[in-house]
């Protein structure tokens, strides 16, 4: 068969494209791999992110658990003893409260105030790093005062490939004294 003038121009203009198309092809092979050298480490950054926000978000309701579970046990009790020779200590036991609530929380790191407002009477605070003891501590029999204890706990939160911050997590109850 005889090709037609036209006809034979048509090939080779249709080869000579095809021929630009596979060149094209063989040069797109890496950029898949640098796409992925550029995706990989900020989706890593955004899975650590994710995590360490989960984390300090978990610290955070704990501590919250804690202070409330604190404040209720001194509100509760209003420092009453079992005994004359054994008095209970309202703060010391806000504390331990707040220890049995927040178990993933180290000790050494809380920092732990307790607000009393006694019914008609004045609030005395008991700050962090003292003896916390409040046993002397009049409550009275009738109730109606308040009590509030804050928490204060430091976490770091790592991110992939950036600089670790520390901040600082705080939760307070008040509660009615029982």
């Amino acid at each position: 068969m005889i090709p037609r003038p036209g006809q034979l121009k048509w090939t080779a203009l249709s080869q000579r494209v095809a021929r630009q198309v596979r060149h094209l092809r063989r040069e797109e092979r890496g950029s898949q791999l640098v796409e992925l050298a550029i995706a990989v480490p900020l989706l890593l950054a955004l899975l650590t992110g994710m995590a360490s926000f989960g984390i300090v978000f978990l610290d955070y309701f704990t501590l919250t658990n804690g202070a409330d579970a604190g404040a209720r046990t001194l509100a509760l009790y209003r420092g009453s003893s079992t005994s004359a020779s054994n008095p209970w200590d309202p703060c010391a036991a806000a504390v331990t409260g707040l220890y049995n609530a927040a178990p993933r929380l180290s000790q050494s790191s809380l920092s732990i105030t307790v607000v009393i407002t006694p019914y008609q009477g004045t609030a005395t605070t008991y700050p962090p790093g003292q003896s916390a003891s409040c046993a002397s501590q009049s409550l009275g029999s009738q109730g109606g005062g308040t009590v509030q204890v804050s928490a204060s706990y430091p976490v770091q939160t790592p991110i992939y490939g950036w600089k670790t911050t520390s901040i600082s997590l705080t939760a307070s109850t008040t509660e009615r004294i029982q």
